[in-house]
């Protein structure tokens, strides 16, 4: 009875430590998007199905009794009909019912049939004519629609492809002048062009590799130091190259480059002028942009299995009619949607497994976009999923084509369509809030704003109400402040006049009344042994409590609060913590370099030159709901000059106590440092050797327990 209830108890703190927050590495198999954060971190939030799964393109339902082999590509046509390419030399051309209109047999002109088995992609011209990306033959073939072989396109021969060369086309695609765009497997270049004539005229927007200092600096080494031999037989790293490609009816090009690390990911959708240069960016919370090559499309964690980090890989991209971009990442089968903004509208699909749940993949290798319809293949269930839009959906991809060309009144019924279905959408708020803004609502569009965390349209807002004030009450404005100043200078004036002394307690008056004149301040704390140790104490706990109150309660644009992740017991160790830290830590250090500061006068010291830092946060906690850009430099520009005004108070005070020079000082600072650091490893290594006891203890209870 006994070992059943100390098990038990020892159960439930296992199961209490295990409650604690951690990060998830699992995506969801439901629809979700991301909340962007002011730290720079995404948040993943679960919204209601903007697509449906409706029905399922197999073998069977196409009446093909013999089946056929793993899906290679999909594409459409100008009627909607689906051509669906499979790995044993098969096209299948289907209907908007997903009903088998024929199967096209490709054979040549003397009536034999071609093989193209393993062949990669596929693509309809407008014209009708079928061109199939030939991997394994190092070919393109153009096929009519009864299945004759026009013409075949092979290797170019080329002075400006290399020796080693290997033509194996993967995908194709055209543009409105007929100019054909092919993927080949190993080629780090861009994309092949061939003219009307099937003449190669060169490559088209190759990656980049991202050099860094130290990539230069070893580049530059090795030309020092290594022999031809040696370079011959070096690793270069070399641009990833694109897995993927679509071109929209305007001619812009969009690649997807898939995996390009073993970690995260970035810049794996992009688009393409005619240049081959990367136009998209990234709008960030605060209305400001980036280039979009730097920008995770994905998720910022990855699954972890047999200790490898599994990473999303985009296999395909798709855009609609919006210009809105369709991403598919084939390792956890997840389509991504996103806007011209690069902002997620909505993740959907799912499924790292087995894919027998409508809606969900095993091996998703291609998708496909017609008509508001979009189509998943699945290689390995040789299935593809029909996707159709929900009424949510319908109304979300609505509402946010129109806020993007700037209708925003007219998108205002469906934003709320949208909050019925899902109340806590930041799309919804935003689009709801420029409508009101364009209304004239201004006290609207910033409640708005600030539940849809736009920046910049809550700014806007504020501005405008704070234009109206003023000219509406600039009367009395103008005298409220000439008021003020006069009773200030009254007040001045008169209080030295009659040396009146406002504050009475000496402790406080060393405090505040030679604010200007700290050598004369820490002089008395040293000569004459004043100083208060509780009011140094209540001005750390003000420093926590300032910090506390500047990051929950400055206005949401100023602030990088998140309720999921703050931590008051970080706040505590940043702030006392870290003050009490570096008292100590510098006491130490000044024992050796026979300082003669003691610990109480290091406290005071330290805990005196606070008195900036506190009064920075609450002034900036104000000031944030008085500024209107959040670009605004105002908030940081306060806590720089308290930082600087807080380190000379400190210098000053630390100097004296320890009668040091200006020179001694430094060097007792950077031996200051490097003892926190000290400190801090010490502490670090502590609690993961505690770790591992708890784990060893733990783990031999269990063992006793059980048997």
């Amino acid at each position: 009875m006994k070992k059943r209830i100390i098990a038990t108890i020892f159960v439930l703190v296992l199961l209490l430590g295990c409650s604690l927050p951690v990060a998830a590495n699992n995506l969801p198999n439901t629809s979700f998007t991301h909340h962007d954060n002011s730290d720079g971190s995404k948040t993943v939030v679960a919204i209601p199905d903007i697509y449906e799964a409706v029905d399922a393109i197999s073998a069977r339902s196409l009446g093909i009794e013999e089946g056929f082999e793993k899906i290679a590509d999909l594409a459409g046509d100008q009627s909607g009909n689906l051509y669906l390419l499979t790995s044993d030399s098969r096209v299948l051309k289907i209907d908007a019912d997903g009903q088998l209109i024929c199967e096209i047999s490709v054979s040549d002109p003397d009536g034999e049939q071609v093989d193209y088995s393993e062949a990669g992609g596929l693509y309809v011209a407008n014209d009708g004519t079928i061109y199939i990306a030939d991997t394994v033959n190092a070919r393109v073939l153009a096929v009519a629609q009864d299945g004759k072989l026009i013409r075949t396109i092979e290797k170019p021969d080329s002075a400006i492809l290399p020796e080693n060369f290997d033509f194996a086309p993967f995908a194709v695609e055209m543009d409105s002048k007929g100019v054909l765009y092919v993927l080949s497997d190993g080629a780090y270049y861009g994309a092949l062009l061939f003219n009307q004539q099937d003449e190669f005229i060169g490559f088209y927007g190759a990656n980049t590799v991202n050099a860094s200092p130290l990539t230069a600096l070893k580049g530059m080494w090795d030309r020092l130091t290594k022999n031809d031999t040696k370079r011959k037989y070096s690793v270069k790293k070399l641009p990833y190259q694109f897995l993927d490609l679509y071109i929209d009816d305007t001619d812009f090009v969009y690649t997807c480059t898939g995996r390009t690390t073993s970690g995260t990911s970035a810049g794996q959708l992009r688009k393409l002028s005619p240049s081959g240069t990367n136009i998209l960016y990234k709008t960030q919370w605060d209305g400001t942009k980036i280039d979009a090559s730097a920008f995770n499309f994905g998720e910022i964690a990855v699954g972890i299995r047999n200790n490898k980090n599994i990473a999303q890989n985009f296999v395909s991209v798709q855009v609609d009619e919006n210009g809105f971009i369709y991403g598919l990442d084939s390792t956890y089968g997840i389509i991504y949607v996103y806007d011209t903004d690069c902002t997620l509208l909505a993740a959907f699909g799912g499924g790292r497994g087995n894919g027998d749940i409508l809606g969900t993949f095993s091996e998703a290798v291609d998708l496909c976009y017609m008509n508001q319809t979009l189509y998943v293949a699945d290689a390995s269930t040789c299935m593809v999923t029909v996707f159709k839009p929900t009424e949510f959906g319908k109304s979300l991809l609505s509402a946010r084509a129109k806020t993007l060309s700037s209708h925003y009144i007219d998108a205002e019924p469906e934003w709320q369509q949208v909050l019925n279905l899902d109340a806590g959408n930041r799309m919804a708020y935003c689009g709801l809030a420029k409508a009101a803004f364009w209304k004239g609502n201004y006290q609207d569009s910033m409640d708005y704003a600030e539940k849809g965390f736009d920046f910049v349209t809550y700014g806007q807002a504020k501005e405008k109400i704070g234009s109206e004030f003023i000219r509406k009450n600039f009367f009395w404005l103008f005298l409220g402040v000439i008021l003020v100043l006069a009773v200030l200078a009254f007040g001045i004036s008169y209080t030295v006049k009659h040396q009146i002394k406002l504050v009475k307690n000496e402790e406080i008056r060393l405090l505040f009344g030679e604010f200007a004149h700290r050598f004369n301040t820490f002089r008395t704390i040293k000569e004459k042994k004043k100083g208060s140790v509780v009011i140094a104490s209540i001005l750390l706990f003000l420093l926590l409590i300032s910090a506390v109150v500047s990051e929950n309660y400055s206005n949401f644009r100023y602030t990088t609060f998140n309720a999921a992740t703050s931590n008051s017991l970080f706040q505590l160790l940043r702030t006392v913590g870290f003050a009490a830290l570096a008292i100590v830590a510098n006491w130490g250090v000044c024992v050796l370099l026979e300082g003669k500061g003691k610990l109480k006068e290091i406290f005071l010291a330290v805990s005196y030159a606070l008195l900036p830092l506190i009064i920075s946060n609450f002034v900036c906690t104000v000031a944030s709901y008085l500024i209107t850009s959040p670009e605004s430099t105002l908030i940081n520009a306060i806590h720089l000059i308290a930082w600087i005004v807080a380190g000379i108070i400190a210098t000053i005070g630390l100097m004296i106590m320890h009668e040091y020079s200006l020179s001694k000082f430094l060097a007792a600072v950077l031996l200051t440092v490097f003892g926190i650091i000290l400190v801090v490893f010490i502490i670090f290594m502590l609690g993961m050797l505690v770790n591992q006891l708890w784990t060893f203890i733990s783990t031999l209870f269990m063992e006793a327990v059980y048997r």
